[in-house]
């Protein structure tokens, strides 16, 4: 037997009865996608995409392997939870003064920065002008190298074309480090709205 065909022999393969969506009840690996209501899952997307980056930021600090394979899916996950977590402060903040859980459709980190932190003085929730500022100028570093939540995701664009990002290196560690610093002021922000509108209703 050749040294290919023993390594296939101890390895999975695709078979006609394997299941990819497979129900069965199983306790301790059956996740739910119906336990949330609509207007909590943008909040559990973003902390699912956050929780994956730092897992496998984690997994890289003790293992120190594949980091220049792993990195780009952790800027997209990282990237992808600030996206969300965005949204889902505007949509919140809707909620609360009109009834409706909207919120912009578009990929761009600035442009949801802005409609966020605008709807976030008209509800009189106070910051600091240094946490704003702080906050803003990390966002800006994300947006200056993945505008449209394209660069990490895909090599290329839709017209083949590379997509070129203008960094030879990143930290994952401090990376991580960084989102966890937005996450503390994010959480802080949604536990303000989450009160509000809990007082309401």
């Amino acid at each position: 037997m050749s040294l290919l065909e023993e390594n296939i022999k101890n390895q999975k393969w695709p078979k006609k009865e394997l299941r990819v969506f497979n129900t069965d009840f199983d306790r301790w690996n059956q996740a739910s996608l119906d336990y949330y209501r609509a207007e909590e899952k943008l909040s559990i997307y973003a902390e699912g995409y956050k929780e994956a980056g730092d897992i496998v930021t984690r997994w890289i600090n003790d293992n120190r392997i594949l980091r220049d394979a792993l990195v780009y899916p952790i800027v997209f996950l990282y990237r992808q939870y600030i996206e969300l977590v965005l949204k889902d402060i505007i949509g919140s903040v809707n909620k609360k003064e009109t009834g409706e859980y909207e919120f912009p459709k578009h990929h761009k980190i600035m442009d949801l920065w802005k409609e966020a932190n605008a709807l976030l003085v008209t509800i009189k929730i106070e910051t600091s002008s240094e946490d704003l500022l702080n906050v803003e100028n990390i966002l800006k570093q994300f947006d200056e190298h993945d505008s449209s939540s394209e660069a990490f995701r895909y090599p290329f664009y839709t017209d083949g074309s590379p997509i070129k990002i203008n960094l030879q290196n990143i930290n994952i560690r401090n990376l991580s480090e960084v989102v966890d610093a937005l996450h503390s002021y994010f959480f802080g922000i949604q536990c303000v709205i989450g009160e509000a509108q809990n007082s309401i209703e």
